[in-house]
């Protein structure tokens, strides 16, 4: 049994996922206050369970050691939610509020945490995506996914035109290695990798 939920194996995480996935639908399909503070109460007391016996770290190292099955099994457990409620539009409203925040917070952390640029600008591309989709829902009789790649898209092509001037410094301009080491400080690129990768492009890129 020990061997079964080593960290070394993806059965931590598999668990773990299966146990997210049956709380959330236990949680959507609460209809009733005494309900859902009755799930939330099991859920924090299994937590704090699950901690003590460490859990946690062994769930933890099996997902870093399986990140592509758990990225899998987090798909899997997404699509088993909607199959469950695919006639129910109030849980899928938050299941799909949730997923779409689950990305805005991703983008933060891709800028905060890896590039470490503080910048919050990026609630306007989220409001760009928004704005379109709800646009085109009430003129247009496109399927939903469409609305949504509709909205990325429009959100995606405004990011771009908005970054063209950093590609013309770079490409066009062919900026010197000292250039780009002051550009990225100027843009706010505190991660030591970025800068890095500005210089590299500019000594690749020689000015002729």
């Amino acid at each position: 049994m020990k061997r079964l939920f080593d960290p070394a194996t993806p059965v931590p995480a598999l668990a773990s996922m299966a146990g997210i996935t049956l709380f959330a639908v236990l949680f959507l399909h609460a209809e009733t206050q005494s309900a859902v503070m009755g799930l939330s109460a099991g859920a924090v007391a299994a937590l704090f369970a699950l901690a003590r016996f460490g859990w946690n770290a062994r769930a933890i190292a099996s997902f870093a050691g399986h990140s592509r099955l758990a990225q899998a099994s987090v798909l899997i457990g997404v699509l088993v939610i909607v199959a469950v409620f695919h006639d129910q539009h109030f849980p899928l409203l938050m299941l799909a509020s949730v997923l779409l925040y689950i990305v805005v917070c991703l983008g933060l952390n891709l800028q905060l945490g890896y590039a470490g640029v503080v910048n919050f600008a990026g609630a306007a591309f989220f409001g760009i995506g928004c704005y379109t989709a709800a646009v085109l829902t009430n003129h247009t009789a496109l399927p939903h996914l469409v609305l949504v790649l509709a909205g990325g898209l429009m959100a995606a092509g405004i990011g771009s035109l908005i970054a063209v001037r950093g590609i013309v410094g770079l490409v066009v301009d062919r900026w010197t290695v000292d250039k780009a080491a002051e550009e990225a400080t100027a843009l706010g690129l505190t991660s030591p990798a970025l800068k890095q990768f500005a210089v590299d492009y500019a000594q690749s890129h020689p000015r002729k």
